[in-house]
């Protein structure tokens, strides 16, 4: 008996053990469970951020996008409401981009559209008239100008507007519905535009060819867009705050900020610009700009584990061992340029662009005083190398001279270089050591930051 009930104890002890770690095992995997979800749900939260934004008028951090209006050969049959038709032309600025249309249709990733049926830009009517200049923009695009606002100002107000910033913000801002172009195809958008006059924003033509040419160089209209949205959000018990531009030739371009600092201005050292898809670091993580939701006003950014270096257009980023064309068509690669040296200076400019060849005589002495230590390369953008080559010889400029073939100031180029490094600017700076890391990075209104950083 002693020995069955023994044998008794056993079994029930084996099978309450048994019992007992099934128990401990299933608590185990829920307590797991719970761990597992709680820690998804704070990753989650970790790595999603969605930033709720608003429409501001006014002062754009990002910079108000600024286009010309270029004037239409011949003003159209369907026009109406014109003034003075002998002294004044019809302006148009493109708000989509016909080349994107057609290489999104080609890849069919959206429907054909009747373009003749949709409107793909903004109108206006410059002219002079008794003695004034002015102009009428078509805001309601009915291609009719007698049931818009005319704005008229001095003739001599045109010659002013280049550095006086008090005039351009004088000119009436108008709201406006135009259509745009995105991945998905076109949409309605409403913007807010203000018009005013520059004759010397950049050369119409050949302003001695005929007084045709002269005339619209005097009536040029650039338009300024200065509509963005703005957002705040937090991450790690610190604010910050996101403000996005609408015009830029890219896509939507932003830039970032702690919430208690003012924005970077365009002219100063440690200013970013971000598209969507690009890598930027808040509170020592990385993080992508996923998405812009334009219907829903609402910025998506997602954190990434990021181990390797990673190739950009930024200070600390590394780019690529570009392959470069001299101005006789020879292609050499980045990295052969160093030439021994520790570093190397990419200078982008052009022949077209003013505030480049002021720098010219910094550029001959900053080469003469670091040649032994930095290799200079200057990269023209431009259709043809001729009148490269007439200014480089002209000016003494003994170093590398490349050339980027296409349309100054276009907006519109398929090299990778200025893509993937974000050339908008003439001249942009661009110090690079041996690995093709970016040191230092500056423009016209910062080169005098370059030699007090050689120096280091």
């Amino acid at each position: 008996m002693i020995g069955q009930n023994s044998k008794s104890i056993k079994h029930r002890f084996k099978t309450y053990k048994c019992h007992y770690m099934e128990i401990h095992s299933l608590s185990v995997i829920i307590l797991l469970s719970m761990i597992f979800l709680s820690c998804g749900k704070h990753e989650k939260e970790d790595t999603d951020l969605i930033i709720d934004l608003e429409l501001k008028v006014g002062d754009n951090p990002v910079g108000s996008m600024q286009r010309p209006f270029y004037f239409l050969d011949s003003i159209p049959k369907h026009f109406s409401g014109l003034i003075n038709k002998d002294s004044s032309f019809v302006g148009y600025i493109g708000t989509i981009n016909l080349e994107e249309y057609d290489r999104l249709r080609k890849e069919k990733r959206i429907p054909e559209l009747n373009l003749d049926s949709i409107r793909t830009g903004i109108y206006c009517l410059s002219g002079y008239n008794n003695g004034k200049q002015f102009y009428i923009l078509d805001s309601n695009g009915n291609y009719d100008f007698s049931d818009e606002e005319i704005t008229e100002f001095d003739k001599s107000i045109a010659h002013q507007t280049k550095t006086d910033e008090e005039i351009r913000n004088s000119f009436p801002i108008h709201k406006m519905k135009v259509n745009k172009l995105d991945d998905h195809g076109v949409y309605g958008d409403s913007i807010y535009i203000s018009l005013y006059p520059n004759i010397d924003y950049f050369t119409y033509g050949n302003p001695s060819a005929t007084n045709k040419e002269e005339l619209k160089r005097k009536l040029l209209v650039v338009g300024r867009f200065i509509d963005y949205s703005f957002g705040t959000f937090s991450l790690l018990d610190k604010k910050y705050k996101v403000a996005l531009g609408k015009y830029g030739f890219k896509g939507i371009n932003m830039i970032f900020s702690e919430y208690d600092r003012a924005f970077l201005k365009h002219n100063e050292i440690g200013r970013e610009e971000y598209l969507v898809l690009d890598t930027l670091k808040l509170a020592q993580s990385y993080y992508r700009i996923d998405e812009f939701d334009r219907d829903s006003s609402k910025l998506k950014l997602t954190k990434l584990q990021v181990e390797d270096p990673m190739y950009g257009f930024r200070k600390g980023s590394t780019i690529h061992n570009y392959l470069l064309e001299d101005l006789d068509g020879y292609k050499v690669a980045l990295k052969n340029l160093f030439k021994g040296k520790q570093m190397v200076l990419l200078d982008f400019w052009g022949t077209w662009c003013a505030p480049c060849k002021e720098l010219t005589p910094d550029l001959v002495a900053l080469n003469n005083e670091y040649k032994d230590k930095v290799s200079l390369v200057s990269l023209a953008y431009e259709k043809d190398p001729i009148p490269v080559k007439e200014y480089v010889d002209k000016n003494g400029m003994e170093w590398f001279n490349g050339i980027i073939k296409g349309t100054p100031k276009s907006g519109n180029n398929d090299s990778n270089i200025l893509s993937d490094l974000r050339i908008t600017g003439y001249p942009t700076f661009i110090i690079l050591d041996s690995d093709l890391k970016i040191l230092f990075r500056g423009d016209g209104n910062t080169f005098k930051e370059i030699e007090p950083f050689l120096n280091k």
